[in-house]
């Protein structure tokens, strides 16, 4: 190998040695300035309009209050209201409160994310005591206590949804029947 050549790689070898050690004091520098109270923040691997937060208060059949005070009204779905107080409401906010109670939920948001009131649009999944995952709107259809209520762009689940209410009108389960609800 001839000295020219020897030249070139001994300042490529030294270069790349400089760039890899750059690089290593950056990321340590970037770890140091994430770190919180001796803790290094890490990356969430949740993906973008997924959210998890635990539900503080029922506010009816169809939506929640979240921790932070965010409100939540599931996609898809239209359940009794509570004022004035319609048929099956209060079977219907019993039944969220049963599955969502005080519980941390994954939501799903939809590609509208808030409504004209300003509540987050989402489906909600909840993990029962099996470790099931519970997909709450639709458990709210199954039961009868909820209507389809499909309001575009947030359609993802309306398929789903009308199957799953057709099933229960045919059952008379809930507001399809008298089984569950008080008059």
């Amino acid at each position: 190998m001839n000295m020219y050549r020897r030249k070139q790689l001994h300042y490529f070898v030294v270069l790349a040695l400089l760039f890899f050690l750059l690089t290593c004091a950056m990321i340590s520098q970037f770890n140091d300035n994430e770190s919180s109270a001796g803790r290094q923040k890490t990356v969430s691997m949740v993906p973008a309009g997924v959210v998890t937060r635990r539900v503080v208060r029922v506010i009816d059949g169809d939506s929640i209050v979240l921790d932070g005070g965010m409100q939540l009204r599931y996609i898809g779905i239209d359940t009794p209201e509570m004022d004035p107080v319609e048929y099956c409401a209060p079977e219907a906010e019993e039944y969220n409160w049963r599955l969502v109670g005080r519980k941390t939920l994954r939501i799903v948001r939809g590609r509208e994310e808030k409504d004209k009131y300003g509540r987050l649009l989402g489906y909600a999944y909840v993990t029962d005591e099996s470790g099931n995952e519970i997909f709450v709107n639709a458990a709210l259809l199954r039961a009868g206590l909820a209507r389809t209520l499909t309001i575009p762009p947030n359609t993802l689940h309306a398929a789903e949804f009308a199957r799953i209410e057709k099933i229960a009108k045919k059952n008379h389960r809930g507001i399809w029947g008298n089984d569950v609800c008080k008059r």
